[in-house]
Parts: structure tokens; sequence; C-alpha cells
């Protein structure tokens, strides 16, 4: 953050760990210097480092690098989203049956846990199989790149998409709320992410979803 201050003296920075800073020339950073913070803890592979740029609240720009092997997502908007050099495309699945699909506890799971446990219910009804992995940086990725086809995030926070959510738009798949809004990236706690063809399905499994 100190050497893009440099860089860019106008812009502002989000930062998970408490860099920010109000900019003057509407772009704005949002970095996530360590997604799947518990995983990396126990030594789980699984996490990785965002970094977003937003201009105006929308993203514009984003790379999220794999913590633990050298594997980069990225992606301009209106140039597509490509991993280490390969253009990505999200999958054509449209079948429910045949989907990957992934979700997340959020960090106090506990005043969540009837509602999360109702979420994980209706995906393993709804999905061929459900992992739940703890970096939604990575996942929402990992739908660009065709090798998951849905996400359901709670509780994430700007810095867990802001990047990843461009590099999935680039790829052709969707991200909203999780009743099909569209997303605010500054206040995205309940994002759904999905290939594109599955997600008017993906929308109605979660609004059907119990009250908790």
């Amino acid at each position: 953050m100190e050497a893009l201050a440099k860089l860019f003296p106008g812009d502002g920075f989000l930062g998970e760990e408490g860099t920010t800073r109000q900019g003057r020339s509407g772009y704005l950073w949002v970095a996530d210097p360590l997604d799947g913070t518990v995983n990396y803890a126990h030594g789980n592979p699984h996490y990785a480092v965002s970094l977003g740029l937003l201009k105006d609240g929308q993203p514009i720009a984003g790379a999220v690098s794999h913590g633990a092997r050298p594997e980069r997502f990225q992606a301009e908007r209106g140039a597509g989203a490509w991993r280490d050099g390969v253009r990505l495309r999200a999958s054509a699945t449209a079948d429910p049956d045949r989907a990957l699909a992934a979700t997340d506890f959020p960090y106090d799971r506990a005043a969540r846990l009837g509602r999360g446990v109702a979420r994980v219910r209706a995906f393993l009804g709804a999905f061929q199989v459900v992992r739940i992995q703890g970096s939604a940086a990575l996942d929402v990725c990992r739908i660009a790149a065709g090798e998951l086809d849905v996400y359901a995030g709670d509780g994430t926070r700007p810095w867990d998409v802001a990047a990843a959510a461009l590099i999935l738009a680039e790829a052709g798949g969707t991200l909203s709320t999780w009743d099909g809004a569209p997303l605010d990236y500054l206040d995205p706690a309940a994002p759904l992410a999905s290939n594109g063809p599955l997600h008017p399905f993906a929308v109605q499994l979660m609004k059907d979803l119990p009250p908790c």
C-alpha cells in the first residue's frame, strides 16, 4: 500500500488490516494481504493475496495470487480474465446435478449457524457435490476458471471479492446478492457467484432457504 500511495497519491485505500485512506481521485484500491487466514495458520495451502481497483464503486482491475503456489488470476475491465497467460472462461454447466458448488461460514458462525447449516443442506440436495474451502477470493476465481460452478458467501467483506468479482465477470460468470440484486462491492455481505447458466437456479435456491 505504501508503494501504491507513492505511485497514485490521489487514490483511496481499503484493506482488511486497517489500511484505509480517503482519496480524491475516485479510485479505490481494495487489498486483502491474506484471504484464507485460518487455512494459512493451519498449514492448509488454500489461501491468497487479493488486490482490486474500484472506480466510483465499480471494479475495473484485479489480481488474485495463490499464496502457496505460482498461480495468478488477473483481469482488466473489457480485456478478459487470465490465469498465468491463459484466458479464462466459466463453465457452461446448466444442470445442477452436474455442478460443483462451494460455500463458507463467517467468523461469527455461532451467531449464524442456523442459516449456514440450512445453506449447506440446500446445496447438498441441489448440486452434485459441495466444498467448504475457506477463501472467497480463490473460490470465485475457480468459477472463472471453470473449475467450480457456484459459490455463496456469508459475512463477506469488500477485500474478499473486489478483485475476484471482475475476474469472474470478465470470464463470463455472474455475481449478485443472494436474492439476485446487483452487488454493492463496498458492502458485499452475502455474495452469490456462478458460471452464469446456473445463476437463476442458485438465486431461487437461496430465496427458498428457511428463515433462521
